[in-house]
């Protein structure tokens, strides 16, 4: 799982910066039944591993497909920059720090239509251990990402066991925790952008009151906005603010989720408020994924 994280995070420093929207084999030479990672478009915030399958053209043009739930098909993870990373920060500080941050930062920004949240999703599969030798072509239906091709190694392959010095071979449960689970993205929209923000959510009971789940809030920015937030088990209170002393930027912004596992959330109320205090009408969205 530790050396996962290492090598997604090695990918999406490279592969983002490119603004890219096809896919590429990470590496882009392997074995026929080795494990291979595949990077897509960096906003595939509504793909689940459940909706994906592959085909594979060997160099025989002969076709090889892992259906839907295929456990040849490991694993769906979403990476992100390292919040201290020289592109974050000089993006956000406007100064290049060592090269061509702010050009790279403003390249990312376009190819994210300006979301903050940066991440790259990361597909985890392992090849048919019948491929032949030479350049083999993959597709993943149920997504936008161009075909790819990867570079088919004479000799035997295995799957990756991700084994590690303490944990030992992690198993693909383990690869599925570090998966995305069910959530509600909240995000606004408005003529005037607020300093601040109050809005109440209302849900089914939680566990501690006879229902499911646990209200968990998660900001994506938490170094571009603060939430205080808290929840009774049937109504969740949220107070969104700069992080810094100076009103953001962008109302999408304020973008956040509510996770945990809870159901039916549905919006009481929301209030924008100016650095005086002033009421500013802001109108908020909740999509369920």
């Amino acid at each position: 799982m530790i050396r996962n994280i290492i090598f997604s995070g090695l990918i999406i420093s490279v592969v983002i910066i490119t603004g890219c929207t096809g896919s590429h084999t990470f590496t882009k030479s392997a074995h026929a039944g080795d494990t291979i990672a595949i990077t897509m478009d960096a906003q595939l915030e509504n793909l689940k591993r459940a909706d994906i399958s592959v085909k594979i053209y060997d160099s025989n043009s002969i076709l090889h497909t892992l259906p839907a739930h295929d456990p040849r098909i490991r694993a769906l993870i979403n990476s992100y920059p390292d919040p201290l990373s020289k592109i974050v920060i000089g993006t956000e500080t406007n100064q290049n720090i060592d090269s061509n941050e702010i050009s790279w930062g403003d390249t990312i920004s376009k190819s994210t239509n300006y979301d903050k949240e940066w991440f790259q999703t990361i597909l985890l599969i392992d090849l048919p251990d019948t491929l032949a030798t030479g350049i083999a072509i993959i597709s993943i239906d149920g997504t936008p990402v161009q075909a790819t091709s990867i570079n088919i190694l004479p000799g035997a392959g295995t799957p990756d066991t991700f084994k590690e010095k303490f944990l030992g071979s992690i198993s693909d449960t383990q690869l599925h925790s570090l998966e995305r689970g069910a959530y509600f993205k909240v995000s606004f929209d408005g003529v005037t952008i607020p300093y601040g923000i109050e809005i109440n959510f209302s849900h089914n009971p939680d566990v501690d009151n006879g229902g499911t789940g646990r209200a968990y809030v998660v900001n994506p920015r938490g170094d571009v906005k603060s939430i205080n937030w808290s929840d009774d088990g049937t109504s969740l209170k949220a107070i969104l603010m700069p992080a810094k002393n100076v009103a953001l930027a962008d109302l999408r912004d304020f973008k956040f989720y509510v996770a945990g596992e809870i159901t039916g959330l549905t919006l009481a109320n929301v209030q924008g408020f100016d650095n005086n205090g002033n009421v500013v009408t802001v109108n908020a969205t909740i999509t369920q994924h």
